[in-house]
């Protein structure tokens, strides 16, 4: 009966704990990342806030690190988290701007990691991620991460204490079974701006130039209307292209950087050399 009882909890085990190794990366001992991060905030004072900026898809992992810093004092947003609920009311929810640390899977200047997890002090700006809708689900191997989807892709971002002059973004690329057309738009109360990226059959990247933003919410969308395709007898999915390390950096308003501005409304030149890549070229249509 124990060997049985073993058997199953290990069987249990690799299932329950799946998506924590996923996001570590493969290869990497996850119980070993998750104690040397407690390293990382090991200076700092007692009285100072360690802000999880680990929403979204790393819910699971923003758990586990909860648990393993548990003598430093935490902030960020538990409220709709299961195993936190029972927490008093303004623990639940401890805003961005009350921290002095930040634990982050996005790296910053001057940032320390262990494995998918970095450390900084709390900037003036920071970019958070949201929601992610459509397309498949998140994958890593420890040092990237990417996302398939058979047409469209759509990532939800806040800015947290100061909204910058602009945005700057940039990603990795491939599109599956040969050469796409994708439209990257951004979608912000404020601001409407886009590009078509023409995907070459490999690998690519792309950054464009600063994007002036007055929003404090907004959308990265990505669209494809060319039918997926199968690339993989092993794998079912349907697939159109992957985005990967999707980034969004903060722009600071000083002379130089707003000479390089995009211009989000004139869709008449439009920024047809706005992105660095392969065969970048047009504008959003109105």
């Amino acid at each position: 009966m124990l060997g049985w009882g073993l058997r199953d909890a290990f069987v249990l085990s690799k299932g329950s704990t799946a998506y924590i190794r996923k996001e570590i990366g493969p290869g990497r001992d996850a119980f070993a990342t998750f104690l040397g991060l407690r390293d990382l905030p090991k200076a700092v004072p007692s009285d100072q806030a360690i802000y999880l900026d680990l929403g979204g898809d790393h819910y699971k992992a923003r758990e586990m690190v909860t648990y393993f810093l548990d003598d430093k004092k935490l902030a960020g947003n538990w409220i709709e988290d299961c195993y936190f609920f029972s927490l008093p009311p303004p623990a639940l929810s401890v805003p961005f701007t009350a921290s002095d640390w930040i634990i982050s899977p996005n790296e910053m200047k001057g940032s320390r990691n262990i494995g998918p997890f970095y450390f900084f002090p709390r900037p003036a700006t920071m970019i958070r991620e949201g929601d992610v809708r459509h397309g498949y689900g998140l994958e890593s191997n420890g040092k990237d991460w990417w996302r398939w989807t058979d047409g469209q892709l759509d990532f939800d971002y806040t800015i947290a204490g100061r909204v910058p002059s602009g945005i700057r973004i940039s990603f990795t690329y491939l599109p599956a079974g040969g050469p796409r057309n994708v439209w990257m738009k951004l979608r912000a109360p404020s601001t409407a701006y886009g590009q078509e990226l023409k995907l070459s059959e490999t690998w690519g990247k792309c950054q464009t130039r600063a994007i002036p933003i007055k929003d404090d919410t907004f959308t990265i969308q990505f669209v494809c209307d060319q039918p997926p395709v199968k690339i993989s007898d092993a794998d079912p999915r349907l697939m159109s292209y992957l985005i990967q390390n999707l980034k969004v950096e903060a722009v600071t308003d000083d002379k130089n950087e707003a000479g390089r501005m995009a211009d989000p409304n004139d869709s008449e030149s439009g920024e047809r050399n706005s992105l660095s890549g392969s065969n970048l070229s047009g504008v959003l249509p109105r």
